[in-house]
């Protein structure tokens, strides 16, 4: 048998015998890089596999949130559709019509039944939702719309701020669309 030089060291490995003991003291040296190939594997499955998992949860939320947004602009357009926005708002009414044709300056002299809160407040959905001009449900989401601010313009055309606020019951996602509407 030819000898065989190891690791470019002049001594030769002559015999059967002294190969075999070069390579037993390798095998330990196998199982390590063996074993650190199986972690970095293993990281990388579970590194997939969360990024799948996220994905996933994502496009889930996108597409609640794209039907919550659909159901506000519904609503958006029912509201526009049933206000009867050439109605002057007078102090007798008791609901979102005293608004209308009404600077918003002057709900709180036109708007008697509401309260200052009721009249504006529009920070967060929770307020729209609260203090709510008009609701209707579209499917498995409630709506609500807000008339915010109102302003009369030279030309005769009345200018509408309105928010529309799409939320589903027991559900965490939820829309705030905000419309401006001339008149």
């Amino acid at each position: 048998m030819e000898s065989i030089e190891a690791r470019g060291k002049s001594n030769k490995l002559n015999t059967t015998a002294e190969i075999e003991e070069f390579l037993r003291c390798q095998r330990g040296t196998v199982l390590v890089i063996t074993l650190i190939l199986c972690l970095l594997c293993m990281m990388l499955t579970a590194g997939l596999a969360t990024m799948v998992l996220t994905g996933t949860r994502m496009s889930g939320l996108a597409s609640r949130y794209t039907s919550s947004l659909e159901a506000a602009k519904g609503a958006v357009e029912d509201f526009i559709a049933n206000t009867p926005f050439d109605h002057k708002g007078v102090g007798g009414d008791n609901d979102y019509k005293c608004k209308l044709q009404q600077d918003t300056g002057n709900w709180s002299v036109t708007c008697t039944g509401y309260s200052t809160s009721h009249l504006s407040d529009h920070a967060t959905p929770q307020d729209v939702v609260d203090y709510a001009d008009w609701s209707q449900s579209y499917g498995n989401y409630t709506c609500y719309a807000k008339i915010v601010d109102t302003r009369g313009t030279s030309s005769g055309n009345w200018i509408y701020t309105i928010d529309v606020v799409s939320i589903r019951p027991n559900g965490s996602e939820y829309s705030w669309y905000t419309v401006i509407y001339k008149r």
